[in-house]
């Protein structure tokens, strides 16, 4: 059931005007009927338009969570029981939210992949959502932090497990060289949707989704110290990829049982 009189995350682009219209309902009755912990292992969010999905997603980006985090400690709280429901499911720390929400909408630029390369398409498609995790990682991060696009990623350092599996990924425990290679995947991906062939396809097939077995062996930290303990991922607007490309998403995430969350957000009427 949708719970939101006004389209909120597509209306408001600031935190305060969207927790002002946010109603806490919605995510009280999701926690409630929810058959196990929401900030466990995959999700999908299917229903009509307009009932919530997206609003929901918006409520774990960092910008809303480091609002709320504030407002924990102050003696008139605006959103009191949006934070008490927040506070049952474990997103606080003390001074840092816990959770660091990833917003990846795939509404534009992933299905044209599926109508230009053929049967490269879904290794292409896989080293895309490969690259564009790792660059909204460093954007949520950025935001969790309150730090500004241009600065540098040198307070942050890679905490990474030795069994990891990299794949195509550099193996790094630098944040920037992450970043580095995700613009380049991207940039080159875009210019062969562009000019209907890839230059480089030797670093942009890619056999796995590598950035979300990396989110699970790793342990980000910020000026030598941890405060995320969790991240979770979201992924909206699913229906609007091509078949092959959500069947292979969604089957991928299932067969990963990440102990992180993964969030999946598509329209009943779509499929």
């Amino acid at each position: 059931k949708g719970y939101f009189a006004k389209k909120n995350t597509e209306l408001f682009s600031d935190v305060a005007t969207f927790l002002r219209f946010f109603s806490p309902l919605g995510i009280k009755r999701l926690s409630a009927s929810a058959s196990s912990p929401l900030l466990e292992g995959p999700w999908i969010f299917r229903s009509p338009p307009g009932f919530g999905k997206s609003t929901t997603f918006r409520l774990f980006t960092p910008a809303t969570l480091r609002e709320l985090q504030n407002q924990r400690s102050e003696k008139t709280q605006v959103h009191n029981e949006t934070i008490a429901e927040l506070n049952k499911i474990g997103v606080f720390g003390e001074n840092y939210p816990k959770v660091l929400g990833i917003y990846i909408n795939v509404a534009d630029g992933f299905s044209e992949i599926h109508e230009i390369f053929d049967e490269k398409a879904l290794p292409v498609f896989r080293a895309y959502i490969n690259a564009k995790l790792i660059l909204m990682l460093i954007a949520a991060l950025k935001d969790f932090y309150n730090l500004q696009f241009e600065d540098d990623l040198h307070d942050f350092a890679l905490d990474v497990e030795n069994d990891i599996t990299w794949g195509a990924l550099p193996k790094t425990s630098s944040l920037q060289e992450l970043s580095d290679w995700a613009e380049n995947a991207e940039l080159q991906i875009n210019k062969g949707i562009s000019n209907l062939e890839l230059a480089d396809e030797k670093h942009l097939l890619h056999t796995e989704y590598s950035s979300l077995k990396l989110l699970r062996k790793i342990k980000i930290k910020y000026q030598g110290k941890q405060h995320i303990s969790k991240t979770l991922v979201m992924f909206d607007d699913v229906h609007n990829l091509a078949r092959s490309q959500r069947a292979d998403l969604l089957g991928s995430i299932t067969k990963l049982r990440a102990h992180y969350p993964v969030w999946i957000g598509e329209r009943l009427t779509s499929l």
